[in-house]
Formats: C-alpha cells, structure tokens, sequence
C-alpha cells in the first residue's frame, strides 16, 4: 500500500471516500472489489477517530428487535456472518448474558420468544463448518447458571438470564489494518495525513475535493463522480467547506468505553441496565433503559459504550473528569457489586460520534 498523492490529482475517480476510518475504508474496499475506481483521503492516520475507541463488538442487531426492524438485523447479521468467514484470526464468537427480571418485557417468557424470533431472522448466521466460529442459538438460563457464567453477581432481583451469541474483535486496530491493504489491493488509492480543504463543483454538483499534502502543504483537485462524507464526527467540517450546502448541524455525542485492568468476567459478555431514562421514538417495543456491556478482554475487561450529548465543535472536544465521573457513576448504579474504582481502569477510550439524538442515547448516525 503506497500513499501516491500524483495518483489522485491525475486521475477522475468513480468514486471519492472522505475519511479513513472503519467505515470509509469498508466503503472503499467494497467498491473496489465491485470494480470501482476508488479514492479515499484521511486527514490523520488510518483509524485516529472512533475506529480506535470501541466496545470491540461484531453485533447482530439484536437490539433492533424493539424498532421490528428486521432489514436492519439482517443487514448486521449478514456483516458479522462476512467478518467471522473472512478474518477468523481476529473475530470470535462471544456469547452475552442479559438478566431476566419478573413476568414482563424483561421477563424469562418474553426473552425467550425474542432469542427465538432472534434466531429464525438470523437462520443463516453461520458462514462456516469450524465449530470454532459458529454461532449457537439464544437460550434462557437458570439463576444458578447465571451464577456460575457471571461470578461477581448479578441484580439482586435477577431471576436467570437470556444468552446469545455475537462477536468480539480480538484486535479491532490490525482489523482496519488489513481492511486497508484489502482495499488497496483491490485497486483503491489511499492516501492518509491529506486532509480536505475544499469541495469541487462542477455544473451545480459536487465533484471531488480539495486536499492537502500534510507533509508539504501542497494542494490539490480530487475529483470524482460521486463523494462519500465519512468523516465521523468531523463531518460538518467537511459540509461548510462549500457554503452553497445548508444543512442542521448534526448533533455529536461523546462516547467512552474503559478498559478495566481486573478481570470481571472470563466466559460471557454482560449486559446491564443502568438508571439512565433513554427514550426512543422509533421503538415498536418501549423501552427506558440505556444498555451497558461488560466484556472479558485480554487479562482485564472493556465495559461501555457510555455517550453524553456534546455542543461544542468537533475540533474542541477534550475528556474531562465531568464524563468519566459520569460514566463511573453510572456504572456503580447499574453494577454496585463490581465496586468499580478509578484505580481498576487502565485505559479510556473516547471520542465523538454523529449522534441522531440529542439526549445520551445511544443512536449515532451519519450523513453523506
């Protein structure tokens, strides 16, 4: 993979990719092995945003089974299906564990009925024969199983446990790696530390992009067919380079997973209800309670992903001692037997995410 500025200022692109994070680089990949001519530009390093900060999780929509959003499910099924068959040395099954509480929504009968529509959406989550990488079906656990899976306790009004399987990244940095050399491969030109400094038009369209040499400061026409603003958070600052674009600013939310240096759990995932109120317009299924995961990872554990709205310009955005108190208090709500302390973490990981609420809820989007 070579970074060869002259390529991208010769040539006229089917398409330009803005952003070289997880999702630009998928994009770029996909098109590429569609037989695409393909540009993509980073203004840092390959990764440098969110792609770095994580809960590490390949998940299979099962969370959209509140919205009965089944194209959304089969779309992430079908993703974590592609990732577990084409980089089975950094992506694994993991199997999560969601405590059931009394006869309702969150009940044993009604978690069942939803691991059970879970499976028959997902009927073809399996890509491969190694039982290594196979996914087996949701099933309800007993309180005492519970137990035994999760050690250092569960709600004191836990009555047992719904179990599903996803996937965990085993190394999410060396995943976006070898999504780039993927690309690559395929034909797409890459070029990191290039930042955009100008839209292209041509005949009232846009039609590339102005970018940058971080190394020289030299500047450059990018042109393309068609341009894709994956910018992440930046993306805004990408849209008022060209001020003949009028759109709302989007709304940004911050995003922190910890990593933990004790390990909380060695065989499953938890998830946990904190006493956050999230509501969410678009759930067929009401409900109130933002979700926390507690994941085994390396030696120690991630937990995560916490999110807080964030007003200020992407540029601007600095962790303050305001969102991890925050975030530890509302994981000592949710979790008080994991008596978590600020000497237990031993590394954060935070940025900003397009967020399609202005609450902390959980709901990044983007825009292209």
């Amino acid at each position: 993979m070579k970074r060869n500025l002259k390529t991208l200022a010769t040539e006229t692109f089917d398409l330009v990719v803005v952003g070289g994070g997880v999702t630009g680089l998928a994009i770029a990949r996909d098109a590429a092995m569609r037989g695409l001519a393909v540009a993509l530009v980073e203004k840092d390093d390959f990764g440098a945003g969110n792609s770095s900060n994580s809960l590490k999780i390949v998940h299979g929509g099962l969370r959209y089974l509140q919205h009965l959003d089944f194209r959304r499910m089969r779309q992430s099924i079908r993703e974590r299906r592609i990732l577990l068959a084409t980089a089975p040395h950094l992506v694994k099954p993991l199997g999560f564990l969601l405590p059931t509480h009394g006869h309702g929504l969150r009940g044993r009968l009604a978690m069942g009925v939803a691991l059970a529509m879970n499976d028959l959406v997902a009927w073809d989550r399996d890509a491969t024969t190694d039982p290594e990488r196979r996914l087996p079906g949701g099933r309800i656990l007993s309180l005492s199983r519970c137990r035994e899976l999760v050690p250092m306790g569960l709600p004191t009004d836990c009555t047992g446990g719904a179990l599903w399987y996803d996937a965990q990244m085993l190394d999410s940095e060396r995943l976006l790696v070898s999504m780039a050399e993927s690309a690559s491969e395929a034909g797409a030109a890459l070029a990191n530390h290039a930042p955009v400094c100008g839209l292209l038009r041509r005949h009232g369209k846009i039609a590339g992009v102005t970018v940058e040499d971080g190394e020289t400061g030299e500047r450059f026409p990018l042109r393309g067919l068609l341009t894709v603003n994956a910018a992440g958070a930046c993306l805004d600052s990408i849209l008022q380079l060209d001020p003949g674009i009028r759109v709302a600013p989007q709304p940004l939310s911050v995003a922190m997973n910890l990593v933990l240096k004790r390990p909380l759990l060695r065989e499953v995932g938890l998830a946990v209800s904190t006493a956050i109120s999230v509501p969410d317009p678009e759930a067929r299924i009401r409900r109130a309670e933002r979700m926390l995961f507690i994941t085994p990872w390396r030696q120690g554990s991630l937990i995560g992903t916490f999110h807080l709205p964030f007003h200020e310009p992407a540029e601007e955005f600095c962790l303050s001692r305001h969102h991890l108190n925050s975030f530890l208090q509302e994981v000592r709500t949710a979790m008080p037997w994991a008596a978590l302390s600020e000497d237990d973490i031993g590394l954060i990981h935070a940025g900003l995410l397009p967020s399609l609420a202005t609450t902390g809820h959980e709901s990044p989007g983007a825009r292209v």
